[in-house]
């Protein structure tokens, strides 16, 4: 067993007692936490606990991974899909989703329901949340992730979560979390969502809200605004990047900067752009915009093209030869159909918006900037 490290046979009993004792005690925090979603100490010391039991129990062998890593099972070589599996097992997905169960409040009124009500994450944006936050044994597995989603299916609310997490994750010390976009108008709504959650529940007792940035004094994490159109952006060691419309970039200027700046974090930095589709270039260089590019590059990995699995992407949209008009291709590009997102908006909306802003904004499909779209059937004879 020479470069091999398991617990050993004399320590076996002692530490399966520990656990047994951990156990127990987390059975008692989740039914403290059930009787009071709102207590932020039981929660954290929940998402605490179920690390520490993840881990005795993948020293002990008692997961597939470990097992193969400590070598008590048979040694093979793990497929893509079982390093992603594991990966998400080992991830913060499933810590988010119980910290938006315990704090997240719907912020403005909305189909999803009504301001200051419980906002409750949908399975497909936990599956989501699962995906962008899963782990490799040294860190964070993702350094890029893209999400394309048409108007009005939550990005926002999304965004605000995962801003709201990562401010107060009692793990990191000195985090630093940015909302990004093409203006600081923009740039504020995933910041103002996330303040007015932290303000209506029992996380503002642990932060100091000013105007345009968010502090947690126990742990020095601040979470900012940035904008393209801000002078400067030089000196930033960013752990969490969220773009929001990641599309309306001038130009790839500040991407660059921050995916730069995230360097020295390693594995403990991700950057989230969530987005619409929109123009596939820029219009002040005629190249192809910093959002399609990500996009295509997406593409090259689902064709197995490239590999790599530092980046993930999750993309709704409608075919490019779907009839903008039907309701079966609203269906398919937006999650959040009749339930984020009204069906009768999109009724209403597909007679009086122009095809090339309804293709864009409701199925997410990506045009030229000199592209008309002809009428469906235009070609039938």
């Amino acid at each position: 067993s020479k470069g091999k490290s398991w617990i050993s046979r004399s320590t076996d009993i002692d530490a399966l007692l520990i656990i047994c004792k951990q156990l127990d005690r987390q059975l008692l925090l989740e039914k403290q936490f059930q009787a009071d979603p709102s207590d932020f100490h039981i929660a954290r010391q929940l998402l605490e606990l179920e690390k520490t039991i993840m881990s005795g129990l993948g020293l002990m062998g008692f997961t597939v991974d470990s097992r193969s890593r400590l070598g008590l099972a048979e040694i093979k070589a793990k497929s893509a899909f079982e390093q992603l599996m594991a990966a998400i097992d080992r991830g913060d997905g499933e810590f988010i989703a119980r910290f938006a169960y315990a704090f997240a409040t719907i912020t403005k009124d909305s189909v999803a329901g009504r301001a200051g009500t419980p906002l409750v994450l949908r399975e497909w944006q936990r599956e989501l949340l699962k995906h962008i936050f899963a782990r490799d044994e040294d860190g964070l597995r993702h350094r890029i992730s893209l999400v394309g989603v048409p108007r009005k299916n939550g990005k926002s609310a999304l965004g605000s979560v995962i801003a709201a997490f990562a401010l107060l994750d009692v793990k990191t010390q000195g985090a630093e979390i940015y909302s990004v976009a093409a203006d600081r108008q923009q740039a504020k709504i995933v910041f103002e969502d996330t303040k007015r959650m932290i303000q209506s529940s029992e996380l503002a007792e642990h932060c100091e809200i000013f105007r345009d940035h968010i502090r947690v004094p126990a742990t020095n994490n601040i979470y900012r605004v940035l904008s393209a159109d801000a002078p400067r952006h030089e000196g930033l060691s960013p752990t969490l990047v969220i773009f929001d419309e990641l599309h309306a970039q001038p130009s790839r200027d500040l991407f660059d900067v921050m995916s730069l700046a995230q360097g020295a974090r390693g594995k403990a930095a991700t950057m989230v752009a969530i987005t619409t589709a929109g123009v596939k270039t820029e219009s002040r260089t005629g190249k192809d915009s910093i959002a399609y590019t990500l996009y295509q590059y997406g593409q090259k990995i689902v064709r197995k093209e490239t590999e790599d699995p530092t980046y993930f992407m999750a993309w709704w949209e409608a075919p490019e030869e779907a009839d903008h008009r039907l309701k079966e291709t609203w269906v398919q590009a937006n999650p959040g159909f009749d339930d984020i997102c009204a069906g009768s908006d999109f009724e209403s909306a597909v007679l009086r918006t122009p095809e090339t802003e309804f293709r864009t904004k409701r199925c997410n499909q990506w045009v030229s900037s000199q592209q008309a779209w002809l009428p469906a059937g235009a070609w039938e004879l």
